[in-house]
């Protein structure tokens, strides 16, 4: 075959040409590879995936045994923190379940045990109680433990205790509240009002109350103090028997008094107001999502790029 030149490209045979169209294909690929290749590694070393991942992977990969005792505590029962909360409230008449997750369970029990008279209420899934209030299940898929209460009564306010019969054994005490009341607030959970408006929100308690019974407010769980915000803020509060209700005024509503707001009572259960303060047609605040894990993702998509570009240009040059 003779070198086809630009000049004589027009007297090349088919077969010929058909040649150095494949080599032009054989360059453009290594091209296109060794382009994404360097990208590749550039996304690399953003992500973090250096050396030192590599390092780490092959200091793993040499650990070939693990001691015996080791596994014997990786078999161990354990609960699950920060998934089910220690402290509970409920209010008087409702129905409640105190919750744990224990893990690796395996052949031991679980208890619960209310500890003001240490009387075990449920082992497994029986009930050990003549109080039919109290019931236990078992939510096999996530491994959760609930004591149940139908309907709680003053009395049962105190610690109770998951337990599960390991040596030492496992504990792990829950504080349940019953209050007699729940505050309210006036209207919807969501307000919206626009910057520069008149943002009220009234917060209303009703049930036995003693001298000390208050209802504090908290923007975003910070309390609401009136000697720091300098008149923007004004509170009203009306008491009579077995009625306290409290009102929240903002003469001129800005950006930074949107969100949340709590009425918080000394002797019933808080209740939340969400306030979004509009600034013409949108809101003047808004919540954004977790951004971590950007530069993962972009890695993807670019990936993913790349990649239908080098499919698509293989298809069409064959």
């Amino acid at each position: 075959m003779r070198n086809c030149g630009i000049a004589e490209l027009r007297n090349c045979g088919i077969a010929e040409l058909r040649n150095c169209g494949m080599m032009v294909v054989g360059l453009w690929r290594v091209v296109l590879v060794t382009w994404i290749m360097g990208l590749m590694d550039g996304f690399q070393q953003l992500d973090g995936f250096g050396g030192s991942v590599v390092g780490a992977v092959e200091v793993i990969r040499g650990q070939d045994q693990v001691d015996e005792s080791s596994e014997k505590a990786a078999s161990k029962p354990y609960f699950e923190a920060a998934t089910w909360p220690r402290n509970v409230s409920v209010v008087l008449g409702h129905p409640v379940a105190l919750k744990c997750r224990v893990r690796l369970l395996g052949d031991r029990m679980l208890s619960w045990i209310r500890q003001r008279d240490l009387h075990v209420l449920t082992h497994a899934t029986v009930s050990y109680t003549s109080d039919i209030r109290f019931s236990v299940h078992h939510i096999v898929p996530n491994d959760d433990w609930e004591l149940r209460i139908s309907s709680a009564e003053a009395r049962d306010a105190g610690y109770y205790e998951c337990q599960v019969n390991t040596e030492p054994k496992l504990h792990w005490p829950i504080y349940l509240q019953v209050y007699t009341a729940q505050a309210m607030i006036a209207g919807p959970s969501e307000v919206h009002v626009r910057q520069g408006s008149t943002l009220s929100v009234t917060c209303s308690l009703e049930g036995p109350q003693d001298g000390e019974s208050a209802l504090d407010w908290y923007h975003n769980d910070r309390r609401i103090d009136l000697e720091n915000v300098r008149g923007a803020i004004s509170l009203a509060t009306e008491r009579r028997d077995h009625f306290t209700k409290s009102r929240l005024l903002i003469p001129r509503a800005d950006v930074h008094h949107g969100g949340n707001y709590t009425c918080v009572p000394t002797q019933a259960l808080p209740v939340t107001v969400l306030v979004h303060v509009l600034n013409g047609e949108h809101p003047a605040a808004m919540q954004h999502g977790n951004r971590s894990g950007g530069g993962r993702r972009l890695h993807n998509v670019a990936l993913s790029i790349l990649c239908l570009i080098y499919w698509t240009f293989d298809h069409i040059i064959r």
